[in-house]
């Protein structure tokens, strides 16, 4: 029975799926959090760094859980994972640890700072607005934002250059997960994670470089860039028993994952609440020349578009949210119950509907960065830990409804709203927010991650190049 493997590096977790070749059918997957984050290295307050090590031992724990006797009949590999965040590497590394890799966890060993740096994810912080506007404007008029890989390497290059003057390689975690398997001594990176990085002109499908070698930017860290779809190398090791030769497709975005692995028809619209939030719809018509400001155009499959309300609050308010009730009940002397449990008791308080209204922006959002959350309509009878909780989830679900309205989607022919990612699927007072802000019916996916949708794309392209030679 052949398969393809599909692998998704989130922002907490990570994923692994095995899609059966000819049907289609899901056989199994694994999720695995990676615990990653660290404060070591971190010399800035709005830093947001995780260890590549730690990321890489999830992965190993989540492929190790998948059936050996179906892994070993494998024969496509498709990766994905959070887009915008930025790491670099010493070219050499990939040698040293071709030499470990059966397994992920031989090699983690090697993953040190003389040969690999943290990845700097999508909410790091340091590039405020002062030094965003700092930058020079990208030639597709594009918003270049906080978080960004291009906007992490002006940073660095600025304030950090002995980090950029050490390593020869940059790109996304889930491009050096692919760089290992196929011995890439120059990184590649398809259209989907260049878009999210920034100075990346999606009509001439090149980075800007002159703008940026004019603003001293380390251009020979940018990797090459390739169409989604590309197969960006074969597995050069025998891993977890895979076969050398298998083809490995250059990473993709986790958000198009997503909605490739959702969305049925282009009547659909997909609302993704993980650790982000993105509400999308495929775009019919060529991109439009003026822009609203809060959506973005972002390359989808196939030649087509994505229409995206990206927005930087979801899940994480959720867990901040948590967090907080955990350090009250420590301050007060109490014993402390776990995230878990906390989580668990707000869900089973049901939806409580009162008058107080949060708007829940704690990371802001990339078109208003500076402004944050607000907590309005407190009376004198103070709102119970159900109503705070269920105001919170109606205030994530407000925000993207107004970055994305429903006369919006009404205009693009949008019928439903399909749901995934781990904190709608597993919330139902979040569910219940998305049916009052929006109106269209809704139908959940608990079975729709990224990492499927990288091995569904895999399929796709298999069967599309086999097919052009015939």
């Amino acid at each position: 029975m052949a398969v393809v493997l599909g692998v998704d590096i989130g922002t907490t977790s990570v994923k692994t799926v095995l899609v059966n070749y000819e049907s289609g059918a899901i056989i199994a997957s694994q999720s695995e959090e990676t615990k990653a984050y660290t404060k070591s290295g971190a010399l800035h307050t709005a830093a947001a760094e995780q260890a590549v090590s730690f990321i890489f031992r999830a992965i190993d724990r989540a492929i190790k859980r998948l059936p050996r006797d179906t892994v070993s009949h494998v024969k496509a590999i498709g990766v994905c994972g959070q887009m915008h965040g930025c790491m670099l590497w010493k070219r050499n590394c990939i040698d040293l640890l071709l030499e470990k890799l059966t397994t992920f966890d031989r090699m983690v060993d090697c993953l040190t700072d003389d040969n690999v740096s943290h990845l700097i994810t999508w909410e790091d912080g340091r590039c405020n607005t002062e030094f965003l506007r700092s930058l020079p404007p990208s030639q597709s008029g594009r918003r270049i934002a906080k978080g960004y890989g291009c906007s992490t390497l002006f940073w660095m290059q600025k304030h950090q250059s002995d980090v950029t003057k050490k390593y020869d390689c940059s790109a996304t975690i889930q491009d050096f997960l692919v760089s290992i398997l196929c011995k890439l001594t120059v990184p590649i990176m398809s259209y989907h994670n260049a878009h999210s990085w920034g100075y990346f002109s999606q009509a001439e499908c090149t980075w800007e470089e002159d703008i940026l070698r004019d603003c001293e930017f380390p251009v020979h860290l940018l990797p090459a860039v390739v169409p989604p779809g590309s197969v960006a190398g074969m597995t050069v090791n025998r891993w977890y028993g895979i076969s050398p030769g298998v083809p490995v497709l250059a990473a993709l975005g986790d958000m198009q994952c997503s909605v490739q692995a959702a969305m049925e028809t282009v009547t659909d619209a997909v609302l993704n609440i993980g650790t982000s939030a993105q509400l999308s719809y495929q775009l019919a018509l060529p991109i439009p020349t003026r822009c609203v400001e809060t959506v973005e155009y972002q390359p989808f499959m196939m030649n087509r578009s994505l229409v995206v309300a990206a927005s930087l609050n979801g899940g994480n308010v959720l867990m901040k949210f948590v967090s907080l009730l955990q350090n009250w009940v420590s301050e007060l002397g109490l014993e402390c119950p776990t995230v878990d449990t906390i989580y668990s008791r707000l869900l089973e308080g049901g939806e409580m509907l009162s008058t107080l209204k949060i708007s829940p922006l704690l990371y802001g959002e990339r078109h208003c960065p500076s402004v944050l959350g607000s907590v309005a309509n407190i009376s004198p009878h103070s709102p119970s830990l159900g109503e705070t909780f269920t105001a919170l989830c109606d205030g994530l679900i407000a925000n993207i409804a107004g970055m994305l309205s429903n006369e919006t989607l009404r205009n693009a022919g949008i019928l439903r709203v399909i749901g995934t990612g781990s904190a709608l699927v597993k919330n139902p007072i979040l569910q219940a927010a998305v049916k009052r802000h929006f109106d269209f019916p809704l139908v959940i996916r608990s079975s729709s991650d990224a990492a499927i949708g990288a091995a569904q794309y895999a399929i796709e392209t298999l069967r599309s190049s086999k097919h052009s030679k015939k």
